[in-house]
């Protein structure tokens, strides 16, 4: 094989990136123009920084041809990573993302999320393989037509055997805006979760046709069903995010509104509508209805955080009342799907929601779970209006009459470690003394 050599076409940290047209032995054509990848030629002056910046260079194409084969990732075609000038070659890309994204197609929802649900595909691929990319970003992002290829792994490492060590030097030549808290100064403990930030970060990126802020990102200036999705890939702690990339595939497809979910959610929003014109005799069938939808599809988070909120309030106070049980494992489903981090402004709507069941019902399995979670995601966000709701409704117990509620909410608090956040200002509430002494014995355990 021969390679003619053209014009370059773009260059970043360590590489660049010229057309090429590949020749056999007697000067025929090989194929459509290719790509071919190899180290900038300004490098060659530092003999230790070109040793592992090489070594950066021969893993991404060693992971690209050896370990990854997805259609969604840019494949090695050809590759020599023995001599002075080690490169491999790819198919020729139309353009990035970035320029499509800030040239045309910005906030134009169905091209982001096609264009994102395909890097999600490749890198739930990638993370199921061991590998993590660690240089997410835009440009790195490779078009095809309408047809995405993830490039660039060029900071990629296999998890599952790999030990190198990237120098504060190596770190630098990533991009800020997309890197994950934990990564920095170096890159050392680095996994799954620091993708998912980058993604987060990414998609924020198409939507808006700007490079975001270093850091967690503000979210309020996106369209509100992208919101919670990167609200939760870009949380500061790895532990609170999707865990992996095929976790976060999952999630986008509720996000992005697969029929089944738009047909699930329109279908709910029916029973609610036929709830409110319902003779009195025959609107229970209905809330038998509704719980049968919720608890039929209990992977479905979306259509559980953005519905049952929204239920009425006289709905909810018949469905508590004339389906306890049937209620409790609704319920359960959901407390389960608000048990990570959360945007703000959802914790005020999760603790107004679960204070009115807190006074609908007097199952202990219910107001246990009410207390418990409104303590933890009060403290966890530094949500006020989740510590005064808690306190306004514990405030309404009567000694004599709820005296087993009062026993429960007595031994949660002094037990739950979260308590001392309420506990500041419990003595501003008329509490009975059982519950009163409770938040004073968790304030002094945490003082």
């Amino acid at each position: 094989m021969k390679f003619e050599v053209g014009e370059e076409i773009g260059r970043g940290g360590f590489c660049m990136v010229h057309h090429v047209t590949v020749h056999d032995d007697d000067g025929a054509k090989v194929g459509e123009p290719m790509a071919i990848k190899r180290l900038r030629d300004d490098l060659r002056g530092s003999p230790e920084g070109l040793k592992e910046i090489r070594e950066r260079f021969e893993r991404e194409a060693r992971l690209l041809d050896d370990t990854l084969d997805h259609d969604n990732i840019v494949p090695v075609l050809y590759r020599n990573l023995g001599g002075k000038n080690p490169f491999f070659i790819m198919p020729l890309a139309d353009e990035n993302v970035w320029s499509r994204a800030v040239e045309k197609d910005a906030g134009n929802e169905a091209w982001v999320c096609g264009v994102f649900r395909q890097v999600l595909d490749a890198m739930a691929y990638t993370h199921g393989k061991g590998v993590i990319h660690r240089d997410l970003k835009p440009e790195n992002i490779l078009l095809y037509g309408d047809h995405v290829r993830v490039s660039d792994l060029g900071f990629g490492k296999n998890l599952t055997g790999e030990t190198t060590r990237l120098t504060r030097s190596a770190y630098w030549l990533g991009t800020d805006a997309y890197v994950a808290p934990e990564c920095r100064p170096g890159m050392e403990g680095m996994g799954p979760p620091a993708d998912v930030f980058s993604l987060g970060k990414l998609l924020m990126a198409l939507l808006t046709g700007q490079h975001p802020e270093e850091g967690v990102p503000d979210v309020t200036d996106l369209p509100e069903r992208f919101r919670y999705f990167v609200f939760r890939c870009c949380e500061k702690k790895p532990e609170n995010r999707f865990a992996e990339a095929k976790t976060a595939l999952e999630a986008f497809e509720r996000v992005d509104g697969r029929p089944v979910f738009r047909e699930l959610e329109s279908e709910l929003e029916e029973l609610v509508e036929s709830w409110f014109v319902a003779p009195e005799e025959e609107d229970l069938e209905v809330v038998r209805q509704i719980d049968q939808l919720l608890r039929e599809h209990p992977n479905e988070e979306a259509l559980f955080t953005r519905q049952v909120p929204g239920l009425p309030v006289d709905l909810i106070s018949q469905y508590v009342e004339e389906l306890p049980d049937a209620f409790a494992k609704m319920l359960a489903i959901y407390d389960e799907h608000v048990s990570g981090g959360l945007p703000y402004p959802y914790c005020d709507e999760v603790a107004d929601l679960y204070c009115r069941v807190f006074m609908r019902t007097e199952r202990l399995d219910i107001r246990r779970l009410v207390v418990a979670r409104l303590l933890t995601m009060g403290s966890t966000h530094h949500r006020y209006h989740v510590r005064d709701r808690l306190l306004a409704t514990l405030s309404m117990l009567d000694e004599e009459d709820d005296s087993s509620t009062v026993a429960m909410v007595a031994d949660e608090v002094r037990d739950n470690p979260r308590s001392a956040f309420a506990a500041e200002i419990a003595p501003k509430y008329e509490l009975v003394p059982a519950v009163r002494t409770a938040f004073k014995t968790a304030l002094g355990k945490n003082s």
